[in-house]
């Protein structure tokens, strides 16, 4: 009697370190175990093992199991979306203003100054690397707890944590030739291959710079004219979108703070102040900043369990850029010299990959025809982050070719 009362009180204990496991929240584990008859509970307690015991906690629920999954689901989401939120790559790897001025002082004869102590002084991060990187290490371990390692939406939160670790490990290393390797991680390497054929991604690039090049492609872009500043930018993109999301706090600003001509983030479209605009520019910025990032960022947060859909993580990064690329292309917003801008951020980051330097890759496109500016924008791009003598790169900006073929 005396063993038989030992053995009830540890699969008692058993029992409440399960449900602990399937569900976080107090309360809602007090409300899971009222739920159960008490012949039902009795059942529990006479299963010898933790894993039987699991099972059939979720086959004697039915419908509440589904509704402890979801809150379970929903804690971790929550949890997640707090670990990242400090992560900022873009904020991380920025450069200021003024290196794009020293380098046509000088002539643009000689490499920007840009190096790993900079990276430290002016984009400090916000974190502490080693314990957002055990905070998410942590998580994943729990996550596999609570919904079991083969749930699918738990394998798609694990994946997205061990991504966060790898931009963790990108951010650590700015400015040092460990920052390829994590960029390859996230992004790839233009030397790899599209999913299902074995074209590169660097062919495919090379072939859509030489269409793009044609004389022919250059007229039809002609009649726009870049004479929007970013002020004009700011008010009508806002006019335009503001209607597709009433009832959030969508914004449309100026800010000095990207490289890009303009950025989405959450609900905010950010517009370079140095930058000027087409109308057909004003259009593509519509469609996919407008319609696409921040669209799909506000359906995000209408999500009640998933919630880490509200935010962008780098395992979407291809899909995001390439049905943007695919709503340009759809709603006839797209034009060659867009077109070719983002095919040749694949040659640039090949250059790069294979030991150009930052000189390199901006000489490689004024003698492709492209404008001193522009030359160095897309050097830049691919170069924030890396070092600019050559040895390591930002390897994001494969995603818009790679994400428009495979998407």
């Amino acid at each position: 009697k005396c063993a038989t009362s030992s053995t009830r009180s540890s699969r008692t204990a058993a029992l409440r370190d399960l449900t602990q496991e399937l569900l976080p929240d107090p309360p809602a584990l007090q409300e899971l175990v009222a739920m159960l008859e008490p012949k039902a509970r009795r059942g529990l307690l006479d299963q010898p093992r933790p894993r039987q015991l699991r099972e059939l906690v979720w086959h004697m629920l039915g419908d509440a199991a589904e509704v402890v999954l979801e809150r379970a689901l929903r804690a971790l989401s929550d949890e997640l979306i707090r670990i990242q939120k400090p992560i900022l790559i873009l904020d991380a790897i920025k450069w200021p203003h003024d290196v794009e001025k020293h380098f046509f002082e000088n002539g643009a004869n000689a490499l920007p100054t840009v190096c790993r102590e900079d990276y430290l002084r002016n984009n400090p991060l916000s974190f502490n690397a080693a314990e957002i990187d055990a905070q998410l290490k942590n998580f994943q371990q729990r996550l596999d707890s609570a919904l079991g390692h083969g749930d699918a939406l738990g394998q798609i939160l694990w994946q997205t944590a061990e991504q966060y670790r790898s931009v963790v490990d990108l951010l650590e290393h700015r400015g040092q030739k460990a920052f390829l390797t994590a960029s390859r991680r996230l992004y790839g390497s233009a030397r790899d291959r599209l999913r299902g054929d074995s074209l590169p991604l660097i062919d495919m690039g090379k072939r859509l710079c030489s269409i793009f090049s044609l004389p022919a492609a250059h007229h039809l872009a002609s009649p726009y004219p870049k004479v929007i500043d970013a002020t004009g930018a700011v008010e009508m993109l806002s006019q335009r979108l503001k209607p597709f999301f009433p009832d959030t706090a969508f914004t449309v600003r100026e800010t000095d703070g990207i490289v890009s001509d303009a950025s989405a983030g959450g609900d905010c479209i950010k517009i370079n102040r140095h930058a000027q605009f087409s109308l057909l520019d004003i259009q593509v910025l519509e469609v996919h900043e407008g319609w696409v990032h921040v669209g799909t960022t506000l359906n995000g947060r209408r999500q009640p369990w998933a919630s880490w859909l509200s935010v962008g993580s780098p395992r979407i990064t291809a899909l995001q850029e390439g049905l943007a690329v695919l709503i340009e292309t759809l709603t006839f917003s797209s034009f060659p010299g867009r077109a070719r801008k983002i095919s040749d951020r694949v040659v640039a980051i090949d250059i790069a990959e294979q030991g150009g330097d930052f000189l390199d890759v901006y000489r490689h496109f004024v003698g492709q025809g492209l404008s001193n500016k522009e030359s160095y924008k897309i050097a830049q791009r691919v170069f924030r982050g890396g070092m600019v003598e050559g040895g390591a790169c930002f390897t994001k900006d494969l995603s818009y070719v790679r994400g428009f073929v495979e998407t």
